[in-house]
């Protein structure tokens, strides 16, 4: 009986340990994206890939690796479902299918498609080989069919156009 107690105790209190961690990362996950709103939505397009490249990379000098696209996936994963309930729907829909997209192609292979070099890491000109960044915030540069190369997206994660023009409202 002391065992079952004893063990029941470790359980509650590891997932005790475990639902902080997650509080405290979805927290962290808000808090940079209210920190980097108003640059993503004033400021030129690099200046928010440089602010969301310092968040996903663990050393944004050296590349995205596979571990830090891990980690990301689970912060915005853990920060999704506390936070849903007060985006609106269209903000849900879209983090939503990002997620829904991620997961079903795989962190692994959207690293591989990536990694052009295949060195373990993704550089920024990797990630934005199909993006033209201009003077324009990331999400008028994001939304002009002009400015993202969307077949060539599409081409590279193996899926159809249709998916990417999804991903670019």
């Amino acid at each position: 009986m002391r065992l079952i107690f004893v063990l029941l105790l470790f359980w509650s209190t590891s997932a005790a340990a475990q639902q902080n961690r997650d509080m405290a990362e979805a927290g962290a996950v808000q808090s940079f994206i209210g920190m980097a709103s108003a640059t993503c939505q004033r400021e030129r397009a690099q200046s928010c890939v440089d602010a969301g490249w310092r968040f996903a990379a663990a050393a944004p000098e050296r590349g995205l690796t596979l571990p830090d696209l891990h980690e990301l996936r689970r912060k915005v994963g853990v920060w999704f479902s506390r936070f849903n309930g007060s985006m609106s729907q269209q903000e849900r829909n879209s983090v939503g299918f990002g997620l829904l997209v991620a997961d079903g192609i795989g962190i692994e292979v959207l690293h591989a498609a990536f990694d052009t070099d295949r060195d373990g890491r993704v550089t920024r000109q990797e990630l934005l080989a199909d993006v033209a960044l201009d003077s324009r915030p990331l999400g008028d540069v994001l939304t002009d069919p002009k400015s993202v190369d969307r077949a060539g997206l599409a081409r590279k994660l193996g899926l159809p156009a249709g998916y990417v023009e999804r991903l670019f409202p």
